[in-house]
């Protein structure tokens, strides 16, 4: 049996991924954990990779990249690793 996960599912996103589209974005950890319902240091630990970035935060960044202009191909482009 797999193991629940209380806060959802895990992405696939690393980090650095996570860094360059907030910074692609122009905002600042604060303002990028405020969208997603988080604090800044909480988004600092998930650039380092301290903490796992879950699939509804990578769902909110994307929604948030599309809104800045950013098309689905540019995304894929950008976040693939």
């Amino acid at each position: 049996m797999t193991p629940r996960q209380p806060h959802g599912e895990h992405s696939t996103w690393t980090g650095p991924t996570l860094r360059w589209c907030r910074e692609h974005l122009g905002l600042t950890r604060a303002e990028l954990g405020a969208a997603l319902g988080i604090t800044g240091t909480e988004v600092y630990r998930k650039e380092r990779g301290d903490r796992p970035i879950m699939r509804a935060q990578e769902q909110a960044v994307r929604w948030l990249l599309h809104k800045a202009g950013y098309s689905d191909a540019e995304i894929e482009e950008m976040t693939h690793e």
